[in-house]
């Protein structure tokens, strides 16, 4: 996605956007419970409307929550996403065509690969973090031919982009790059097998914190990893750490020390609440909340405001490491501070551990902030919770006119499509033998 908002060209129209007929896979996976109105609907493309008359549309056949509606709302989204591919912004083509592939949808794939290739090192990594998010199939495979042409420069890029999407099918790239002689790549593969969480990696990484020239900020990446896998050998490491000089190590140590599962560390963390190093401080405060201690929240809470942009920023990304259920008004407080980048954290933490009765503080955000990157972040973040309750407000979004908000909203909208259709035919197998035990007993009652 763009960093700046490009202006937003109203397209024409969005054709093809309800497209469920039966030749259509989607269309047979809720074909059985639509009714003869939706598939009269449903076959009928929506042509020379904007998003806005085809949600009217939409709502006026279909409860939007329903097999029907998820279907059709789906493919108003994949709609969107491909008029996307039109845009005028190369930054938001490029999401748009992500977002589709995420879909199953190739027709971005053009867009992609001339993303990977551009001499605008934004772009490339847009495109490259695209597909890292995919992290599998043809996605993998592009990220791979890149990684094997690449500099270590873009060779990092793929590895960043692979720390969120990287699944199974990136494990033996990243065991290849744990002996890679660029230090910022094996630094960074180390890093993804930790958030991997495969235990086929301890080996790997313990090989790497065996070794005898690192940093001591890399010999501590390394156990953090470890302790992400259930391995507590690097322990002895981080604690060691944390006897270091001034920046050398000792807040990516604190931090470490709240995924040890050890009570042992408590009393340490404990005391590191008041040591003179403000980043200790507020990691000590991030790694306690693990522990159910809420003894730090107060300055983790503090330092969200703090005047030092940094330091505000700095606190901001550990939110991604507290234990949501313990530090849940911190993070929600963060999504009313005046600094932009701390609400973007925010309202990302929100998005992947918060629960339905948060997805009121994420529509209020969406009323009172008019920045289109905030918008958009919330629209991430709706479509990464399992709750019908996000449908309307994305809707609401993805009627906006800002390119950055309507496609983010409409990949959030196609997602939450996706989940609430699996939930429901999984709950309707889980059903169907008790419904046929409840027949077969009352058919014996009658005999």
């Amino acid at each position: 996605m763009s960093g700046i908002v490009a202006s937003w060209r109203t397209a024409g129209g969005i054709a093809a956007v309800v497209s469920l007929s039966a030749g259509v896979p989607l269309a047979e996976s809720v074909s059985s419970a639509t009714s003869a109105v939706g598939r009269e609907i449903v076959a009928r493309p929506v042509v020379d409307r904007n998003v806005r008359e085809a949600v009217e549309a939409l709502r006026a056949r279909f409860r939007l929550d329903s097999p029907e509606g998820l279907g059709a709302l789906r493919e108003l989204s994949l709609g969107v996403l491909r008029e996307g591919l039109k845009d005028e912004d190369p930054y938001e083509r490029c999401y748009a065509a992500s977002a589709l592939a995420e879909q199953g949808d190739w027709s971005g794939v053009g867009v992609l690969e001339t993303g990977v290739a551009s001499s605008d090192p934004g772009l490339r990594r847009a495109a490259i973090e695209g597909l890292g998010e995919i992290g599998r199939g043809d996605a993998l495979r592009i990220l791979r031919r890149v990684y094997a042409e690449s500099d270590p420069f873009d060779q990092l890029l793929v590895l960043q982009g692979l720390r969120s999407g990287g699944g199974a099918e990136a494990f033996d790239l990243l065991i290849e790059t744990v002996v890679h002689k660029d230090g910022s790549l094996r630094l960074q593969a180390v890093e993804n097998l930790g958030l991997l969480g495969d235990a086929r990696a301890i080996p790997a990484v313990r090989g790497v914190l065996a070794r005898e020239d690192l940093r001591t900020f890399e010999r501590v990446t390394a156990a953090h990893a470890l302790l992400r896998l259930g391995d507590r050998s690097g322990l002895p490491v981080l604690l060691a750490a944390l006897e270091g000089a001034p920046g050398t190590g000792r807040a990516a140590a604190t931090l470490a020390l709240g995924y040890a599962k050890e009570e042992r560390v408590v009393p340490v963390l404990t005391k590191l609440l008041r040591d003179p190093e403000i980043d200790v401080t507020i990691a000590a405060a991030a790694a306690l909340s693990r522990y159910g201690k809420k003894d730090g929240l107060p300055r983790l809470r503090q330092a969200l405001e703090d005047q030092d942009a940094f330091t505000r920023r700095h606190v901001a990304m550990l939110l991604e490491h507290v234990e949501y259920g313990i530090a849940r008004e911190v993070v929600l407080a963060g999504l009313k501070v005046d600094d932009v980048g701390v609400r973007l954290a925010a309202a990302h933490v929100v998005g992947v551990a918060g629960h339905a009765k948060d997805i009121g503080a994420l529509t209020k955000l969406i009323h009172g902030d008019d920045d289109p990157m905030v918008r958009a972040d919330v629209a991430w973040a709706l479509g990464r919770m399992s709750s019908r309750e996000v449908i309307d407000p994305l809707v609401e979004l993805v009627e906006e006119e800002a390119p950055t908000v309507r496609y983010t909203a409409a990949d959030g909208l196609a997602r939450t499509a996706n989940r609430l259709i699996a939930t429901g035919k999984e709950s309707r197998r889980v059903a169907a033998p008790f419904a046929r035990q409840q027949r077969n007993a009352a058919r014996r009652n009658m005999s």
